[in-house]
């Protein structure tokens, strides 16, 4: 945390540092989803599906390992590990960094509803495929290529949290219509994901940024380890609302509506345009007084 730049420099990294994930992250997914696909049907699909996943967890221990054995440009400063108090009370003492902390919290939440049941009904239930699946991410990608300049002008233009809410407003309104998405409508889901992909490069470099916006200058460490700390926490508890749904509901799917056959995935993606209507709500009172001091506005 105490390498990150400030203001426009800060904005450009982690510009750059999203398309690099972005890319590297959609070569090996679209990769991936066309052999498992040239596949399907097959009883080896399984085993490639599952050797893949082997492969992605050895990726990530041996990303783990380089922060620690690769050699260090010069010797950090060691300030010692937050204590836990200091984790939770840091937090009240700035109600901007404090009201921030609660929009990260509920999109996390609010996000991961249907974050590991929504493959599985693209997948199993609408029978697409796991290339198809990946259009959003492909588009996302394109989008953080050409055109994150055109989000990073709009950020300077209108402020960090006007484009936070159009952003977030707007991923409502695809939750509600990717809603609609069924056998007989797939249009709706590559229309939606389209849509998403292109939103998601502003979304997600606002979110990146978020944390340091209202970030006091003391106890950072603190500060940081309650945002990632209250963030899982929230991914988690939007993980198991949106799975304990699905239990409910799901043994009685599929449910006739205007000649359409509805599942509880469905449904859960209208629980989510209803709930981040409700967190726009917060938003619009919080934001006037979260905004930024003058050394953060850029």
């Amino acid at each position: 945390v105490h390498f990150i730049p400030d203001g426009e420099e800060r904005n450009a990294y982690f510009s750059y540092s999203n398309l690099i994930g972005s890319l590297v992250s959609t070569v090996f997914a679209i990769s991936s989803s066309l052999l498992a696909d040239s596949l399907k049907g097959s009883p080896q699909q399984a085993q490639i599906i599952m050797t893949l996943r082997f492969i992605a967890m050895g990726v990530f221990v041996v990303n783990g390992l380089q922060l620690y054995l690769l050699p260090r440009e010069f010797p950090y400063h060691q300030e010692g590990l937050p204590k836990i108090k200091e984790v939770f009370s840091a937090p009240f003492k700035s109600r901007k960094f404090l009201l921030t902390a609660w929009v990260a919290i509920l999109w996390n939440a609010i996000a991961n509803l249907n974050g590991s049941t929504w493959p599985y009904y693209v997948i199993n239930t609408v029978g697409l495929g796991y290339t198809y699946m990946y259009i959003g991410t492909v588009v996302y990608t394109l989008g953080n290529i050409f055109l994150m300049k055109y989000w990073r002008r709009a950020i300077r233009t209108y402020s960090w949290f006007s484009v936070l809410f159009f952003t977030v407003f707007f991923q409502g309104l695809t939750e509600l219509m990717i809603g609609f998405f069924t056998r007989q409508t797939v249009w709706v889901y590559v229309a939606v994901s389209i849509l998403q992909g292109i939103d998601s490069v502003g979304l997600n470099l606002v979110f990146a940024n978020l944390v340091f916006i209202n970030m006091p200058r003391n106890n950072k460490d603190s500060l940081v380890t309650f945002w990632n700390l209250v963030c899982n926490l929230a991914v988690l508890a939007g993980s198991m609302l949106g799975t304990g749904f699905l239990s409910l509901v799901e043994p009685h799917a599929p449910y006739a509506v205007a000649g359409l056959w509805f599942y509880g995935s469905q449904f859960l993606t209208w629980i989510k345009f209803l709930c981040i209507m409700l967190m726009c709500v917060y938003m619009r009172w919080a934001i006037p007084q979260m905004q930024p001091d003058e050394d953060k506005l850029r």
